[in-house]
């Protein structure tokens, strides 16, 4: 992935999040990274987080931008200085965000998660598959946007994490997002109002 996708992704979501109604007492915005180590990195399959913004944080557009901001790529070099190979664990990536910052959330609140992916999952566990671990978001009522970047994404994938077309937003690469902005905000937006 690389710092200048990072960045790339977090001018991304600044310009998505702008159309938000974000507030304290309105849309609450939380952000993680989620990737794993592998033998690279002299481990096997385990899962690798970083909380950039908490969700009882995220009240206001300035706090969600300088989270984004400080966002830093979890590879070594350029930028990074976290995992040699970083791997894409997305089912742990789902789970994780069920277990530790939804159930910050307030009460009655709509719940929307929104994956990015420039791949498909690299997990050997098969607690954590993707559609699995979809499945359970939406048995807790949470929305599930799924955005898939460049050729090496998986689609079925995709399709499994958003349970619904009208969920899932493909691009052709990092400098193409900014073609997703108005979808997936406009996505968003409907999902808040319902």
């Amino acid at each position: 992935m690389g710092k200048k996708n990072v960045d790339s992704t977090a001018k991304f979501l600044k310009e998505v999040v702008k159309e938000l109604p974000v507030a304290a007492d309105s849309v609450r915005v939380g952000v993680v990274q989620y990737s794993g180590l592998d033998k690279y990195d002299n481990e096997d399959n385990k899962f690798h987080h970083t909380l950039e913004q908490p969700l009882k944080h995220g009240t206001t557009l300035e706090k969600v931008n300088k989270a984004l901001d400080g966002m830093k790529w979890h590879g070594k070099g350029d930028g990074g200085t976290e995992l040699a190979d970083p791997m894409t664990y997305t089912g742990e990536g789902i789970n994780h965000v069920l277990q530790k910052e939804f159930p910050r959330g307030r009460r009655g609140a709509k719940k929307i998660l929104v994956i990015l992916t420039d791949g498909q999952s690299n997990s050997r566990n098969g607690d954590f598959k993707v559609d699995k671990m979809a499945d359970k978001a939406r048995s807790q009522r949470i929305v599930v946007l799924a955005v898939g970047i460049g050729k090496d994404v998986h689609r079925p994938e995709l399709d499994a994490m958003a349970g619904n077309d009208d969920h899932v937003f493909q691009s052709d690469g990092y400098s193409g997002l900014s073609k997703l902005t108005a979808k997936l905000s406009a996505e968003t937006n409907a999902v808040i109002c319902k």
